[in-house]
């Protein structure tokens, strides 16, 4: 389990034409949380970082790693939107809630 007592996302899951970091299959839960990690490449993280790069401005590879530019890039989003103080740099539900995700009609909350 990762930080929360959640699973680590590991796919993603579209919700109204966004594609969502999930868990799980073959119905994937958006309980879930992602954590700094650059041992193993996740299609979660990938997702994450397309919505970051498309709905939020930051330059960030695509390539599936969480690493510190991934880190920094959400810390700076759970600090614009839900305060210094809950911006610890690790997605998870409040994150989720509050950043825009891409999806086909473009970038929003969902």
């Amino acid at each position: 389990m990762a930080a929360g007592g959640y699973p680590t996302c590991n796919t993603y899951k579209n919700v109204n034409g966004h594609k969502v970091p999930a868990y799980g299959q073959p119905t994937p839960s958006l309980t879930c949380n992602l954590v700094l990690n650059t041992s193993r490449s996740n299609e979660a993280v990938k997702v994450l970082q397309t919505s970051l790069n498309s709905c939020h401005n930051f330059s960030l590879a695509v390539d599936g790693y969480y690493g510190e530019k991934t880190f920094l890039a959400v810390r700076s989003i759970q600090a614009a939107y839900l305060g210094e103080s809950h911006a610890d740099g690790y997605y998870g539900p409040q994150t989720r809630d509050v950043m825009k995700h891409w999806g086909l009609s473009g970038c929003s909350r969902i």
